[in-house]
């Protein structure tokens, strides 16, 4: 029987696309006022480099661009960033298919990568930390953690004294998210949001999930139905 259930965060409960837009709408006045251009040209040139895969120095591509630039504009505007509001980036079947595993008497974690500090502000801006047991963020650092790698999981199982088979992990990328889980026992599944990253993304059987999903319309429904099979 599954005890604990896993969560990806980008593209499987929040939008990663439209937390972004939320968080750039949040700062394109500011920009818009210093380049005296529209805040709709603005808002269209964050998101810009942001589909163009900038996504690691947007804000400061996009000061660059306008040749506003200086580290004082870029840490201010980062900083509000972070402070946005991006609870629209929650898709609309999350917190009520979160809340009904968590009254069904399962434990919730989340396990992502990127980095600790964004990830983790990311589900307080989205109002979405309250619903986990449990977080973990495999950013790289301690001996190359990040998913596919074992170690994040591994401290689930250890923490929790839990068996491989009695966890099941919920995700969006194929190349990352199941491969080594499927090896070790555990059950997984795929989320394939229609906007997400990894849509139109099928590898081998290898690499995907035991079954996928559209949205999370129905999970709770099929979590009930997964069983291990040394219980």
């Amino acid at each position: 029987m599954i005890k604990i259930i896993g969560f990806d965060i980008d593209d499987t409960l929040i939008s990663k696309r439209l937390f972004s837009y939320c968080c750039f709408k949040a700062i394109a006045l500011d920009v818009a006022l210093k380049t005296k251009k529209n805040k709709k040209d603005i808002l269209l040139s964050f998101m810009k480099e942001f589909d163009e895969l900038n996504r690691t120095d947007t804000i400061g591509a996009v000061l660059r661009h306008y040749n506003i630039y200086s580290k004082t504009l870029l840490n201010k505007l980062v900083q509000q960033y972070r402070n946005a509001n991006a609870k629209k980036a929650v898709y609309p079947d999350t917190i009520k298919t979160l809340t009904t595993l968590k009254k069904q008497g399962y434990t919730i974690v989340a396990i992502t990568d990127g980095k600790a500090t964004a990830q983790k502000q990311k589900l307080i801006q989205t109002g979405l930390q309250k619903h986990f047991d449990h977080i973990i963020v495999a950013d790289g650092s301690v001996n190359n953690n990040k998913k596919p790698n074992m170690s994040a999981f591994l401290k689930i199982f250890k923490k929790y004294k839990l068996h491989p088979h009695q966890f099941l992990y919920i995700g969006d990328n194929p190349y990352r998210d199941f491969v080594n889980l499927k090896t070790a026992g555990a059950h997984t599944l795929r989320i394939n949001r229609s906007d997400g990253q990894f849509k139109d993304i099928s590898l081998s059987k290898k690499y995907e999930a035991h079954a996928s999903l559209p949205d999370l319309e129905s999970l709770s429904n099929i979590v009930k139905n997964i069983t291990g099979d040394n219980e």
